[in-house]
């Protein structure tokens, strides 16, 4: 990661370095072309104004002002060429290298967080919803921890940008141009209440981690806690998951101090049904008529 970060300063690359990098980005060389695209935006293009959500960084409009631009770059991207991509980055304008950048990740086949950990970052949204930001970024860095090397530096790299990024948008529509390219499931969930809910859960996951990009992902050079706060935050505990939905009835006590009051006795004649008396006259009246 840093011979190619290097490379990208000054230009320079060589066959080995090359071959090294590619033996340890496998078969996930895109990774290696996004983490190049970010680390040059972060450089020169952090105070573009609207960088990825303007207009002129949409793919659609890319493509018709400049499409074989737009192809260049996607396929350098794919490739994780870094001599293309020295190449290319200078030449093109802001938006165009986040049109590429967006349109890579909306068409690459898996998300920068493999598959397999879609649940895990799933569940500790879930189960995290209410708890302190201390309590949060104790549980995501654990499980950033377990993310391998190449998608961890990808993800830092990544999340680290678009903390910094001083163009007027807000970690929550960052978030939400990105989340899926973050974190997205290997196959759509059958539950229609998880089609519409899941989706939610990971643009949380994925705000937070924007705006906490520098405690999830801490570096020598951040300010440093003390350590007495820091002791604080690993003796929180995380809160525990909620309860399932109980089927029994919950049957109300009546408080001690307000007795009911006993139904009044009524007398036996109040009881008997009034009987109407008719009178012979209007009896036979009404057998006359």
């Amino acid at each position: 990661m840093g011979s190619y970060t290097s490379s990208l300063e000054d230009g320079s690359s060589n066959n080995s370095m090359l071959a090294d990098t590619k033996s340890k980005y496998g078969a996930r060389l895109d990774l290696l072309g996004i983490l190049g695209v970010v680390q040059y935006i972060g450089t020169h293009h952090r105070n573009v104004e609207s960088l990825f959500t303007h207009v002129e960084s949409s793919v659609d409009y890319a493509s018709q002002i400049d499409p074989y631009a737009l192809h260049d770059m996607r396929t350098a991207i794919s490739n994780g060429d870094p001599r293309e991509l020295n190449k290319l980055l200078p030449e093109c304008s802001p938006y165009l290298v986040a049109a590429a950048l967006k349109m890579h990740f909306k068409e690459m086949e898996e998300p920068i967080v493999p598959f397999r950990y879609y649940e895990d970052f799933l569940a500790a949204g879930k189960r995290l919803a209410n708890a302190t930001d201390d309590q949060k970024v104790a549980e995501y860095r654990r499980l950033l921890d377990q993310l391998p090397t190449v998608p961890h530096g990808t993800l830092e790299k990544l999340i680290r940008l678009l903390d910094i990024l001083e163009s007027g948008e807000s970690p929550y529509i960052l978030a939400c141009a990105f989340a899926s390219s973050v974190l997205r499931p290997k196959q759509t969930p059958e539950s229609t209440i998880r089609m519409v809910e899941d989706p939610k859960v990971i643009l949380r996951v994925l705000h937070f981690m924007v705006g906490k990009a520098k405690r999830l992902f801490p570096r020598p050079g951040d300010p440093k806690q003390s350590k007495k706060k820091q002791q604080q935050h690993q003796q929180q505990p995380l809160p525990p998951p909620p309860p399932p939905p109980s089927s029994k009835k919950v049957m109300t006590a009546v408080p001690p101090s307000i007795k009911p009051s006993k139904p009044k006795q009524q007398s036996p004649s109040t009881l008997q049904p009034k009987q109407q008396h008719y009178t012979g006259k209007r009896a036979e009246g009404r057998g006359g008529g």
